[in-house]
């Protein structure tokens, strides 16, 4: 049985929970009630189109069984989706049930975990009126949260306790998931705050204060659209990695970066545009945020955006991938790709100290064809490998321009010493960050056009 409620799908919520059933009537079985007798599916014909990704059970071997040892500990990859709706959201109709949601992760997309992020658990506008219906999403939260652990198979798949927080630009849409259950959502002030200026400092404080008490953590996501955030308030404790790459829109990362939205081509939500240009991950970087990347879905879109975890091999929890959140040990994908990105004793997305240039390896296996491997250094493309037609490409870089800490130009960079925004500027002491972009050819017949995509996390480097 199934909550009908006699709605059509795109009604965005049921009210009163009715459940359907049906009997079969004993008779009709001769008196001897039994299970349906079970044949093996066969399927009429071979299918007529090509799959997408031909190749999957080999890239999700090569993936699984990548294993690295830095400063002493095994590593591997874990990859999942943290932006997945479904029919509890209000646009999430089209995305189907949470069942749907768990199917596809499991079986389709042979995820190792997943964070459904259904806005506020099923809260929508107007959340702080009790007398309006979507304000009580009790139930709705206690199913996501129960299916959680009714699909959680330790060691293979692991889902976490998620949901969507949905104020607009320019505080900024984010996913909050949690290890353990029972956190419930902490709401949106009426009409996502734009009404009250005086919580455009409040609401982001009272955020990080319920993630610290709950041990949760954020993820902004469509950074740069009217969903965004003009990066004027920040705690990088409890906010750790940025949704870097959307499948169901655009890439954050650079006005002009692979996948981008332009003023000439804006995206949806506003992209490319003022004043949401502010939100592009550039901007936040060149401030001194220390952020981790990773890549999610949203709607529709599924198997071209990953977020990739680097954990401790040998057996997974929830509590290890929060822990890798924490330390922004990912990357993001729009493919199967492997970004290996580490100094002898410290992962990407550490925050080390050196007194001369480290070494940067940077091991990458491709699903394809790679056209080229960049370091990013400070907002600056500072050097490129060509991939000549390989999938593979391992190399090591040490920048010999390492006394060179200064910033590049970022697009629309406010004043960042305001000291009513929160937001500190870059500390006086030299640092730099680095981090590796990979584009693939699209094809073997169009090599110079670009195709998937895959960043890591910056490593920030002190001196």
């Amino acid at each position: 049985a199934v909550v009908g409620d006699n709605r059509n799908l795109p009604i965005p919520l049921p009210k009163h929970h009715d459940v359907r059933v049906m009997t079969l009537d004993g008779a009709l079985l001769d008196g001897k009630p039994s299970a349906p007798a079970l044949t093996v599916f066969q399927p009429s014909a071979a299918p007529g189109f090509a799959p997408t990704h031909p190749s999957e059970d080999a890239d999700l071997e090569r993936v699984r069984g990548h294993r690295v040892e830095v400063g002493g500990q095994a590593w591997k990859i874990v990859r999942g989706d943290l932006h997945r709706h479904t029919e509890i959201s209000m646009d999430g109709a089209t995305d189907g049930t949470l069942y749907d949601t768990y199917r596809y992760a499991i079986n389709a997309a042979e995820l190792d975990f997943i964070g459904i992020s259904d806005h506020n658990y099923g809260q929508w506008l107007d959340t702080d009126e009790p007398s309006n219906p979507q304000s009580d999403s009790e139930y709705q939260w206690w199913r996501a949260q129960k299916l959680a652990d009714v699909f959680y198979v330790p060691g293979r798949f692991t889902p976490l306790y998620g949901y969507e927080r949905t104020p607009n630009f320019p505080l900024g849409h984010r996913n909050v998931f949690h290890d353990k259950r029972g956190v419930f959502s902490l709401k949106v002030p009426k009409l996502h705050v734009r009404e009250s200026p005086e919580t455009l400092d409040s609401d982001p404080q009272n955020l990080w204060s319920y993630l610290r008490r709950t041990g949760g953590i954020g993820i902004p996501h469509t950074t740069a659209t009217v969903m965004g955030t003009d990066w004027n308030r920040r705690d990088d404790e409890v906010i750790p990695v940025v949704e870097i790459y959307q499948g169901d829109r655009n890439s954050y990362e650079t006005q002009g970066g692979p996948r981008s939205a332009l003023p000439e081509e804006p995206g949806p939500g506003g992209a490319g545009r003022k004043p949401f240009q502010k939100g592009l991950v550039w901007n936040a970087l060149g401030a001194g945020y220390r952020m981790g990347f990773v890549a999610a879905s949203d709607h529709a879109s599924t198997h071209i955006s990953y977020a990739n975890l680097i954990v401790p091999a040998g057996l997974t929890t929830r509590a290890d991938l929060l822990d890798a959140f924490r330390a922004r040990r990912t990357f993001a994908s729009t493919d199967n790709i492997v970004v290996d990105f580490h100094t002898a004793q410290a992962q990407q997305g550490s925050e080390i100290r050196a007194s001369e240039a480290p070494e940067l390896a940077v091991n990458v296996e491709g699903t394809g064809p790679i056209r080229t491997v960049e370091i990013i250094k400070n907002n600056r493309v500072v050097y490129t490998k060509r991939g000549e037609g390989a999938s593979k490409v391992s190399f090591r870089y040490r920048d010999e321009a390492f006394a060179d800490t200064s910033m590049g130009e970022t697009a629309l960079i406010h004043d960042w010493k305001r000291p009513e925004t929160g937001v500190r500027a870059r500390p006086s002491e030299s640092e730099s960050y680095y981090y590796v972009r990979v584009v693939q050819s699209f094809s073997a017949a169009e090599p110079e056009k670009p195709g998937e995509i895959a960043w890591s996390s910056p490593i920030y480097v002190l001196r």
